[in-house]
């Protein structure tokens, strides 16, 4: 049984992989090839944006985001406490200050309430943007997060590193804030076979300067650079690659909202799937389909049940941001976000796991007992 399914989903489309592999390798243009621009499009089309830039991995988007948009020493910049290290970490490239915001218990969001707080309360610079994570492929709540950033002049930034395929209230994830940062880690819901990123944006200015950074500084020539930018490319074969992919990547996301229905109907009921609060128009994209058991222990009761089983499942975050130590300094607190560090557990999710498998998966936990 697969986590996430990389596996099968290969085997599935691996006619068409293979095809699209060997046109790539029969003109040769690895770097720059005509599948990068294609994929290009048609993502920022999927997307509803106007502007895809591809690029080396989920990290360089932010990172790039951060410098398009002028962001560095002196700023603040506020981000949930419960997610990957990336995203503080793009920030802290950047030179600005990262301000944690704790989340929502029911889907680990960022909360909004939260958030208007910090910002009061901000000492750590001067208040100038605002990093919503679509955590786990759920889009957090934008329309809050929009009104708050309008309220206090911040920019608005998407990290959609793991929500490519979710939706919002009829927007795609991807297209929320000034700009949204992309992963293709092959574990993602679009995942290629490496890495991969990309900047989504419908402004045309932040477009120009992405492009311009990603690529050496370079204008005018291939050898004129007018600006410190770095080296970072979407190969030709990652593009065919995910190219394939997309064109599954609706019916996947259906497969998988059917599993999670059968989950929760299958599930003990101490055990609490995360979901939207309060949402009903939305869609999540399932990078991982995630649990809450009521303590710790419960966790590791479960866990042990699942490893007898060989069943795989992941903990994420073990360590939210606040205990990262190279962020200690700040002094966070954040108790939600201690609490599904401590709770939470993911288990397999994805367009090809079985009524079987899951049957098996939610025995293994029923088989735990009640905590």
């Amino acid at each position: 049984m697969e986590l996430r399914g990389i596996q099968a989903a290969h085997a599935a489309l691996a006619q068409e992989i293979e095809a699209a592999v060997r046109r790539v390798f029969a003109h040769g243009r690895f770097i720059a090839g005509p599948e990068v621009a294609e994929f290009e499009a048609a993502l920022g089309a999927y997307t509803g944006v106007a502007h895809c830039l591809s690029c080396g991995n989920g990290t360089d988007a932010l990172c790039l985001i951060m410098a398009a948009l002028d962001i560095g020493p002196g700023d603040a910049v506020f981000l949930p406490g419960y997610t990957f290290f990336a995203t503080a970490e793009a920030v802290m490239q950047a030179g600005a200050a990262p301000v944690l915001v704790d989340v929502r218990a029911c889907d680990g969001n960022i909360d909004p309430t939260a958030l208007s707080s910090a910002i009061e309360h901000c000492t750590a610079g001067r208040p100038r943007a605002v990093i919503g994570v679509d955590l786990f492929g759920r889009a957090a709540d934008w329309p809050a997060l929009e009104q708050i950033a309008a309220r206090h002049g911040l920019l608005l930034i998407e990290d959609a590193a793991q929500s490519v395929g979710g939706w919002l209230e009829g927007r795609a994830c991807g297209s929320f804030g000034r700009a949204a940062a992309v992963s293709f880690f092959p574990s993602k819901p679009l995942g290629g076979v490496g890495d991969g990123g990309a900047v989504l944006t419908n402004d045309s200015e932040l477009a120009q300067k992405v492009a311009l950074l990603k690529n050496h500084g370079r204008q005018g020539g291939p050898y004129r650079h007018i600006a410190v930018g770095g080296n970072s490319r979407l190969d030709s074969l990652q593009a065919a690659v995910l190219m394939t992919k997309l064109a599954h990547l609706a019916a996947w996301i259906e497969a998988c909202d059917h599993a999670a229905a059968r989950y929760a109907a299958l599930l003990p009921g101490w055990i609490t799937p995360l979901r939207g609060c309060g949402v009903t128009n939305s869609r999540s994209a399932w990078a991982q389909y995630m649990v809450a058991l009521p303590h710790e222990e419960a966790r590791l009761a479960a866990e042990a049940a699942l490893r007898a089983r060989d069943i795989p499942y992941a903990r994420y975050y073990p360590l939210p941001l606040h205990r990262q130590p190279v962020l200690a300094h700040l002094e966070a607190e954040l108790p939600i976000c201690d609490r599904l560090s401590q709770t939470t557990l993911a288990l397999p999710m994805h367009p090809f796991i079985t009524t079987e498998q899951q049957a098996e998966v939610t025995q293994a936990l029923w088989a735990a007992g009640r905590p």
